[in-house]
């Protein structure tokens, strides 16, 4: 990471991938194989497909679905809106085909925890076994969502209340 903004943190791809390397390796020490991989959109998005890759290549578990989510946090204009929105769910499909699976789902950061907690109740009304869910930031503040008591949270590291910058987010990468 590099701090070229004292309100931002930079942090750059190949941060990112080895941190969702780590939490990969908590996650198969705790002996937890998913079913399916859930990605929130947009900030999951690479880190789900990171951990796609951990999970099937470096420990042979067979090939995981990934399937995605969107939420917002934010207007068009960047302001916190009063709770996150679902801006896409699955399709009928496969609501009903990750009934009874165990999910991993993945996004880049815990700021409020609202996300995640908006997520899981989405995922949890189509009936579920399990959810565990991968962090690749999680930020050292209270927290207004809260994620159900049985839902483990697994992060990559904690880090200050700063603006996160990722890599992907820019025309140049750093």
């Amino acid at each position: 990471m590099a701090d070229t903004n004292p309100k931002h943190l930079q942090v750059s791809y190949k941060t990112v991938h080895n941190l969702v390397g780590k939490v990969c390796y908590e996650i198969l020490k705790d002996k937890y194989i998913p079913d399916v991989l859930v990605g929130i959109a947009t900030g999951g998005l690479i880190p789900v497909r990171i951990a796609k890759s951990f999970l099937k290549n470096s420990f042979g578990i067979p090939d995981i679905p990934i399937y995605i989510i969107g939420l917002s946090n934010y207007d068009k204009d960047d302001h916190l809106l009063p709770e996150p929105i679902i801006t896409q769910k699955l399709d009928s499909e496969l609501e009903k085909k990750i009934a009874g699976t165990k999910i991993l789902m993945v996004d880049e950061i815990d700021d409020t925890g609202r996300t995640l907690e908006k997520a899981a109740d989405y995922l949890f009304g189509l009936k579920v076994k399990e959810l565990r869910v991968l962090v690749v930031h999680m930020k050292e503040k209270e927290k207004t969502g809260k994620l159900p008591e049985n839902v483990k949270i697994y992060f990559g590291e904690k880090i200050p209340p700063l603006w996160i910058d990722y890599s992907w987010e820019f025309k140049e990468p750093f």
